[in-house]
């Protein structure tokens, strides 16, 4: 039987108690709850490993008075969860190999058991209400009680013919509903009407309808729909083979486990990510004074970019990103989207010199917007502080007649005056 992660567990169990624990609290925890043994020998972990592997993810614990926290709260974990396999894009359940004698064995997946999984209906547009989709995800299960948002939830599947695993999906502010009594009322009434749509197909696909009766498959989650929660295609993720990512837990995405997505997420396919860079602004530690006024001039545009673009585009809407939308290994500045695959593409420069800031953004400009095919630009923008004088201005319109290609330039204005804009538009 596979299990999880022993850092997996610490957090848990430290996000379950009254209190931060020691490494000996900790260890005889799990030993009374019998939820974590060493592969090696069977036994359960010591303080001495606890400690071990507490000091190997630094990013998770802390140590204080002797004692050991999490360094961040459950709601600002990522995690990665299993979805039942499912080839009509989780809305309508698919036939499974199951049999009757698997059932009531927690060792064998639900869909072995009773012929479906309940996240099979997770995309299924009849639970769509007010902009949200409700659906069940089994590994939300075990999260803590007080985990109300997953900032970003990875899905994966494992093909039990071909055993092979699929990163298929991605969702982000995932709300966990089981807390929020007004939103699992709303849940129920959903899945309630619907319950005889959903006994019909399960005996389509000749499963077990006494499943739905056995498990509580009532809706544990929802979502804001932004239409990206699916990969076009299933991505096959070796990475995540073997036993380790093999049952439908909520997983936590600490490095080790991002670096082996991000090894499966294609170069060549564009992912609009909506939102703001959580370190935009110029946050990183710098030595020098230059770099220092840099990054300040740089914060300062993109935060009054944000506030300029307002309302046609806004967090909100999720049609603006800012340092989180990534053209092969590089990350724009501002990235508007329009349309489906319709962008404009802003690039922030620094500099008192006009020249130099066309010179340096025009480069970065046709490298994003050339990068992914399929896309079609609106337009580049370069965003700076500096004036364009008669001669750069002719100069920059040269450069845009050679390239046949739809570029701007705004000037940003730090010290306008009250009520007007802080950016002039200028080409």
């Amino acid at each position: 039987m596979s299990q999880p992660d022993l850092q997996d567990v610490i957090a848990s169990l430290l996000t379950n108690a009254a209190s931060p624990l020691t490494t000996t609290e900790i260890a005889a925890a799990i030993a009374k709850k019998r939820i974590w043994h060493r592969p090696s020998d069977n036994q359960f972990p010591t303080p001495s490993q606890i400690s071990a592997r507490v000091n190997n993810y630094g990013h998770l614990f802390e140590r204080i008075d002797g004692r050991i926290v999490l360094k961040t709260s459950a709601n600002e974990v990522d995690r990665l969860f299993r979805l039942t396999w499912n080839t009509t894009g989780w809305q309508f359940p698919i036939k499974h190999k199951w049999r009757k004698a698997n059932q009531g064995n927690s060792n064998i997946a639900f869909e072995n058991q009773y012929g479906f999984g309940g996240e099979e209906w997770l995309f299924n547009p009849r639970y769509i209400i007010d902009g949200y989709q409700y659906g069940f995800i089994r590994g939300v299960s075990d999260l803590a009680t007080d985990v109300i948002l997953v900032p970003k939830a990875w899905l994966f599947s494992l093909n039990q013919e071909t055993k092979e695993r699929f990163l298929v999906g991605q969702i982000n502010d995932l709300e966990v509903i089981k807390a929020k009594p007004d939103i699992m009322r709303i849940a129920e009434k959903l899945y309630r009407h619907h319950f005889e749509d959903v006994k019909v197909e399960l005996h389509d696909v000749d499963a077990d309808e006494n499943g739905l009766d056995n498990y509580g498959l009532l809706p544990n989650v929802r979502f804001r729909l932004t239409g990206e929660e699916l990969f076009e295609v299933m991505l096959p993720a070796p990475a995540l083979d073997g036993h380790q990512y093999n049952r439908f837990l909520p997983y936590i995405v600490d490095d080790e486990l991002q670096l082996l997505i991000d090894g499966v997420l294609p170069e060549d396919d564009f992912v609009f990510n909506p939102g703001v860079a959580r370190n935009s602004g110029g946050h990183q530690r710098v030595t020098s004074p230059s770099v220092r006024v840099i990054q300040r001039i740089h914060s300062d545009i993109s935060t009054a970019l944000e506030q300029y673009l307002r309302p046609q585009f806004a967090r909100s809407n999720k049609n603006i990103s800012i340092e989180k939308t990534r053209f092969g290994d590089n990350i724009a500045d501002v990235v508007l989207i329009h349309h489906a695959k319709e962008i404009t593409i802003l690039e922030i420069k620094t500099s008192g010199l006009a020249r130099k800031n066309i010179r340096e953004a025009l480069g970065q400009l046709l490298d994003y917007g050339c990068w992914y095919s399929g896309l079609k630009i609106k337009k580049l923008i370069i965003v700076a502080p500096s004036f364009l004088s008669v001669r750069e201005t002719a100069y920059f319109q040269r450069v845009k007649n050679v390239l046949d290609i739809p570029i701007g330039y705004w000037q940003y204005l730090p010290n306008a005056v009250k009520g007007q804009p802080e950016f002039e538009e200028i080409i």
